[in-house]
């Protein structure tokens, strides 16, 4: 892949990162009428990731103008897998902050 859409997502990622409580408070009503998640850390995590998958896949596609390939797609992962930490983090902040368990 190349290197400046590896940078890119990883630039990108850091201004997510940050923006993640926002982000879940601004759709956190939404989605508690809509779908049943005993656990929220772990609804919410995965939600952010597959926000992040689908839209680097789906830029990947646009920008380079192919399907994305399996190892692409492995690599994108890894990126943003990379960051799990940071995105755990996050979602442990909007949690705390609002007080849900």
């Amino acid at each position: 892949m190349p290197n400046y859409f590896i940078h890119k997502i990883e630039s990108d990622l850091n201004k997510i990162v940050e923006a993640v409580p926002e982000y879940i408070s601004s759709i956190f009503s939404e989605l508690k009428e809509n779908f049943y998640f005993p656990n929220a850390f772990e609804f919410l995590t995965g939600l952010f990731v597959g926000h992040c998958m689908g839209s680097y896949v789906q830029a990947h596609q646009q920008i380079y103008e192919k399907n994305t390939s399996s190892r692409e797609l492995v690599e994108i992962h890894n990126i943003i897998f990379r960051r799990r930490i940071q995105i755990e983090q996050s979602v442990s902040a909007f949690l705390e902050e609002n007080n849900i368990k």
